[in-house]
């Protein structure tokens, strides 16, 4: 299989024929990141908005109200490491349901539940940033669309 620009190959690669397999090179998720250093808010956002769906509208709303979004997408991230997907889905939908799409609010939900359940304060542990890269979602597209071509055809013209 070759994967082209315009005219030039950009890559090629043994052909798969099992269905639905994803086939990832780990030279080239690294060449990814490394070219896509500037998109590291929409990283942050794909990997928040995966974890906690809620955000996605806490960010949408946010933004309406013209919040700076790089940064309220980066303090999120960072309540999501210490409280964890359903915490931080739980504090936005409270921050949304109170009309307050903003992350002192969030940070507010998640402490005022904690504080409810005696849970002690969250510790984050900081990880340097080359053990952070290993967790970067690749968000892989469907290849179905391409199933027609080992089909048979059935037309008889």
């Amino acid at each position: 299989m070759r994967i082209l620009d315009a005219q030039r190959v950009v890559a090629t690669h043994a052909r798969s024929w099992d269905r639905g397999e994803v086939i990832e090179v780990k030279q080239h998720v690294q060449d990814l990141v490394d070219s896509k250093r500037a998109a590291r808010a929409h990283r942050d956002t794909d990997r928040l908005v995966s974890a906690a769906p809620a955000c996605r509208d806490l960010l949408r709303q946010a933004a309406e109200r013209g919040e700076p979004l790089g940064r309220m997408a980066r303090v999120l991230g960072e309540l999501l490491d210490p409280y964890g997907a359903a915490e931080l889905q739980r504090a936005a939908l409270d921050a949304l349901g109170r009309g307050v799409p903003h992350v002192s609010a969030v940070r507010l939900a998640l402490e005022r539940r904690r504080l409810q359940r005696h849970d002690p304060p969250p510790v984050a542990v900081p990880l340097p940033e080359h053990i952070q890269q290993r967790d970067v979602a690749v968000c892989h597209p469907s290849l179905a669309v391409y199933d027609h071509l080992t089909e048979p055809d059935d037309d008889p013209s």
